[in-house]
């Protein structure tokens, strides 16, 4: 059995870039401590009253201080319940299938009982503030996730409190990044696996944050530490299975999916909320089953329609293109399959992060034998379309390449796993170890090869 104890537990002492942050808002807001600031040591660093400017916060990164220091610190002129709800309003209105969901889903109120009356602990509204300032997109994508989650966990019949907990976990999820090295989080090209361990410390620092705030539901601390949790075992950072999960960290989670797809992949082609359908497929049993109806429940409720991006699209072309892409992710899987990689992970399971490619590689040839994407079928089917095309075909095209696009991701997002289990035990010399070696370099240079 594996021993998840070293992942759960807090990051690596190093630099807390958090002070840095503070500087920078503290050219804007005025940002004080509100005690005296001292290290472990007892040494003195900054006295109540002082500004939070540039040298403070240099001395501060260097030490690792006795509290928390949003425990020591107040910014002037916080961010408050009518600015969060503002926000709301500016996303619907930019967003406009946002807007038809929220209104056909009847939301409204329960938007404005949970952005401008449900209370927020003083520390959340600093670091709302500094995201704010300084993590403007996260702070958007923290508002995004709070309505849906509003609207999954009201489909869901969840309790009040649970509700508000939700809420609450979904708003500020990611607020571990403003703690993390902005050089990792800003940079351009492929992260080292030690760089994506560290971005993956932000849901244990999330944890921390909200376990030291009095009263705070223990339930939206643990939801922040899961929300990159899945239930088949694939996700981080501790890569628990489905019945060592708690509901919430999976709405959270799949609000944070929905998010990034919507924005990152969805808005510069047009596509909207609903053409989330075929994501929720591929990825069925990788959340609660309830969490998934519930969030199913919610995009067929919206009033909206599934896109068509090209309407007056070429079908051959269409679907000459997905048949190109379809083989070679097909052939990526038959690498999976012919080489036993289930089978290898098993004997490494027991090695650090050995379980997480076995996981992986399972949710891999699971997620594409359910779905049937790279199917001999699908692709007989696309080779008459080619020759053959038929217009009626366009719609579902476009959901094929919604599908296509999600088991892509995957492949990359496996080659992470592999990377990190590599760089964990590069000293290995097994047959085993070797072969998957072997298999992972093979399977990144399919995906280089198809702009993966």
């Amino acid at each position: 059995m594996e021993d998840h104890r070293l992942e759960e537990s807090p990051p690596e002492d190093g630099p807390d870039f958090y002070a840095a942050h503070l500087a920078e808002v503290n050219d804007t807001r005025e940002v004080v401590s509100t005690q005296d600031i001292v290290n472990s040591r007892g040494v003195l660093l900054c006295r109540r009253g002082m500004r939070i400017d540039h040298e403070v916060a240099d001395r501060l990164v260097r030490h690792k201080l006795v509290q928390p220091l949003e425990n020591q610190v107040q910014i002037a002129n916080s961010v408050d319940s009518s600015s969060l709800h503002a926000m709301l309003q500016q996303l619907l209105e930019r967003m406009p299938d946002l807007r038809q969901t929220h209104e056909n889903c009847a939301i409204d109120a329960l938007c404005e009982e949970a952005f401008l009356r449900w209370p927020l602990p003083p520390v959340l509204t600093q670091k709302i503030t500094v995201m704010q300032e300084r993590m403007p997109k996260q702070l958007e994508k923290g508002v995004f996730c709070a309505w849906l989650a509003l609207l999954t966990g009201r489909e869901l019949a969840l309790a009040r409190d649970d509700l508000q907990a939700l809420f609450t976990a979904a708003l500020i999820h990611d607020m571990g990044f403003l703690h993390l090295d902005p050089q990792i989080l800003s940079k351009k090209g492929a992260l080292t696996p030690a760089e994506w361990r560290a971005i993956q410390s932000h849901v244990v620092v999330g944890k921390i944050v909200l376990e030291s705030i009095d009263d705070m539901h223990p339930r939206t601390a643990r939801a922040v530490l899961e929300h990159h949790e899945r239930c088949d075992g694939t996700g981080y950072p501790t890569g628990r299975p489905e019945p060592q999960l708690d509901r919430l960290g999976q709405v959270v989670g799949l609000t944070d999916s929905a998010q990034s797809i919507r924005v990152h992949q969805f808005e510069p082609c047009g596509r909207n909320l609903r053409d989330l359908l075929p994501y929720l497929q591929m990825n069925s049993h990788t959340y609660f089953y309830d969490v998934y109806q519930a969030m199913h429940a919610v995009l067929n409720n919206s009033g909206l329609q599934p896109t068509v991006t090209h309407p007056d699209a070429d079908v051959a072309a269409m679907a000459a293109e997905m048949l190109a892409k379809g083989r070679a992710l097909h052939h990526i899987v038959a690498i999976l399959r012919e080489r036993n990689v289930p089978e290898l992970a098993e004997d490494l399971r027991g090695k650090n992060r050995g379980g997480a490619v076995f996981r992986v590689a399972n949710h891999l040839l699971d997620m594409t034998t359910r779905s049937g994407v790279v199917s001999d079928e699908l692709c007989l089917w696309l080779e008459s379309l080619r020759t053959q095309p038929d217009p009626a075909a366009l719609m579902e095209l476009n959901e094929l390449q919604l599908m296509l696009n999600e088991l892509h991701w995957q492949l990359n997002n496996a080659t992470k796993a592999f990377n990190a289990f590599f760089d964990s035990s590069c000293a290995e010399t097994s047959a085993e170890h070797a072969a998957l070696k072997q298999i992972a370099a093979e399977v990144e240079a399919c995906l280089q090869k198809i702009g993966g």
